[in-house]
């Protein structure tokens, strides 16, 4: 039991590292393609 529980606590490490990854990439993802659009509107 205890080896099941500490192998779940890791990945459950590993998928909120993931996700806060995911997280980070879905907010800077939109503001960079908003600084794109806006750089070649102003060309």
């Amino acid at each position: 039991m205890t080896t099941l529980l500490s192998l779940s606590a890791d990945d459950l490490f590993i998928v909120t590292g993931i996700a806060l990854m995911f997280i980070s990439y879905a907010f800077l993802l939109p503001t960079e393609l908003k600084r794109a659009i806006k750089s070649s509107g102003r060309k």
